[in-house]
């Protein structure tokens, strides 16, 4: 349903390459859903709440797992990225969260979606940004 909503808004709204944008659209929801199956929870008891953060490589090893085990989802390679010192001030300037985990997803696609690469930064407080 997501792929189909979004090609038929942009068909009516007069857009171009609306079948592209609607993978676009529809991967960019899917890997936010596995995401925040992290966050709270597939099935939350009372209110969901963050989860304690993992600085090791277990936070790496569970996004591995999540893209691995849909059956949905194909990538190419999933490599951790340093933080580099300049990220830390910039972070602060904007008054977000200090970043602790970043990499990169390469060749990520929705079943016969075009391919796209998605850099992800997981910060403090639980929040993961694509």
């Amino acid at each position: 349903m997501g792929s189909r909503l979004a090609r038929q808004v942009c068909e009516y709204t007069g857009g171009s390459r609306c079948e592209e944008l609607s993978y676009i659209i529809s991967d960019g929801l899917l890997l936010a859903y596995v995401a925040a199956a992290h966050y709270s929870g597939s099935v939350p008891e009372g209110l969901p709440g963050k989860r304690h953060v993992d600085v090791s490589q277990d936070y790496f090893r569970l996004w591995e797992t999540m893209l691995s085990s849909s059956d949905n989802i194909s990538y190419e390679n999933l490599a951790p990225l340093s933080i580099s010192s300049d990220t830390a001030p910039l972070a602060r300037r904007q008054g977000e969260p200090l970043p602790i985990h970043r990499f990169q997803i390469t060749g990520f696609a929705l079943e016969d979606s075009p391919k796209y690469d998605i850099i992800a930064n997981h910060y403090k407080n639980g929040d993961t940004v694509l």
